[in-house]
């Protein structure tokens, strides 16, 4: 993990931006659901977060996705 390859004041850097990074990832749509709720009524706020998720993975698996060829070991390339 990158917390566990940084020491010192650059590890404590690391695990601070991680901990923001998850408490934000998961604060934040909470508090937009209560605030949706609030304004629209919860069929409609519930509507939402499942729209939100779904495209959250899709963009995920999107970017998750490699765009560059497989590396070839000498061996596979000489196949060829």
């Amino acid at each position: 993990m990158l917390v566990a390859a940084s020491s010192g004041v650059n590890g404590f850097f690391s695990s601070l931006a991680s901990f923001l990074f998850v408490y934000s990832g998961l604060v934040v749509p909470v508090l937009l659901l209560g605030l949706i709720d609030q304004a629209v009524g919860t069929r409609m706020s519930s509507t939402t977060l499942a729209a939100l998720v779904i495209c959250t993975a899709l963009v995920g698996l999107t970017l998750g996705r490699s765009t560059e060829p497989a590396h070839l070991t000498p061996m596979e390339a000489s196949r060829d």
